[in-house]
């Protein structure tokens, strides 16, 4: 225990072997903590997956479809002439959307629900154009009211294929409701 500038060799000593003793304990904490988390997360998940399988077994049980087989088989085809998206997709595909240039900028404001243009009555021109659009269109309506009357209804897909299935049949139904020029 010799003095150096007011301080022992001792005291040194001991104040370095505590600080890596302290060091080595702050890291085996960490890793404790680091390794307590993933333990956790990983019961966590077991649990989850465990709870989600309960869940699917119920309702099975209970009779609703759990596999993509089963919800094909489940969600069942209509007769021929009464699936009412079929009849749909006709009315979709026989219609004809008026020209942008026919249109009137009211009848857009209309559209648009600006509450301003909402509430008016429609300017003559307007009443003109929905007129020549539903005579143009009339094969369509008749369609659509046929529609009305079915009750049952399926889209042409096939349900076992999941994620990977396209929507094809929406293709027309989507370019059909798209406004050319829209402003």
């Amino acid at each position: 225990m010799t003095d150096k500038g007011g301080e022992t060799t001792l005291s040194k000593t001991y104040n370095s072997s505590t600080r890596r003793r302290v060091r080595v304990r702050i890291w085996h904490i960490g890793l404790l903590l680091l390794l307590s988390g993933v333990v956790c997360l990983l019961l966590l998940r077991w649990h989850w997956r465990r709870e989600f399988r309960a869940r699917v077994e119920a309702a099975r049980v209970a009779g609703y479809p759990v596999t993509l087989e089963e919800l094909d088989a489940w969600y069942r085809w209509p007769s021929a002439g009464e699936n009412a998206a079929i009849v749909l997709l006709d009315a979709a595909s026989c219609c004809s959307p008026p020209r942008a240039e026919d249109v009137p900028a009211v009848l857009w404001d209309v559209i648009r629900n600006r509450a301003s243009a909402r509430w008016q009555p429609f300017p003559e021109d307007v009443r003109d154009t929905i007129s020549q659009h539903l005579g143009a269109n009339t094969e369509a309506l008749e369609l659509l009211h046929e529609v009305a009357a079915l009750r049952h209804s399926r889209y042409p897909i096939d349900l076992t294929r999941g994620y990977s299935e396209t929507m094809g049949h929406l293709d027309d139904v989507v370019q059909q409701g798209e406004s050319p020029g829209l402003p």
